[in-house]
Parts: structure tokens; sequence; C-alpha cells
């Protein structure tokens, strides 16, 4: 990138979209393993599954509408 705006304005991206990854996939390993433990409790799945449909959409859109403010 030919300046330093531009390369700021791509690592601020990206990592915007890392961290939204990491919020996408920190559910989905962690009922994975719950899944795997020898108790089994219902919540957690449940809990963790709305958290993984619900937080990163909403995230998504909460940067993007700060970042084009």
């Amino acid at each position: 990138l030919n300046s330093a705006e531009a390369v700021s304005k791509a690592q601020s991206s990206c990592s915007s979209h890392l961290i939204l990854i990491f919020f996408f996939y920190t559910p989905v390993v962690v009922v994975s393993v719950t899944h795997l433990a020898e108790t089994k409790n219902a919540l957690i799945p449940v809990l963790l599954n709305v958290l993984h449909n619900i937080i990163p959409p909403s995230l998504n859109s909460i940067i993007c509408a700060l970042r084009n403010r």
C-alpha cells in the first residue's frame, strides 16, 4: 500500500474482522468440548448457540456503522 493511512485502514479492518471471527468460533469450540464432556448440561450449548447466532451479526453491523460515520 502506498500511504500510511491506507496501511492503517487495512490493519484496522483486518483486526475488526479477526475479533468477529474469534467471537463467532469460540462458542462452537466450547459447545464441541462440552459435548465431549462426561457431564451433560443442556443449558450451556443452548446459550452458546444463541450467542453464536446473535453476537457476531450484531457486532458486525455496529462496527460497520462506527467505521462509516
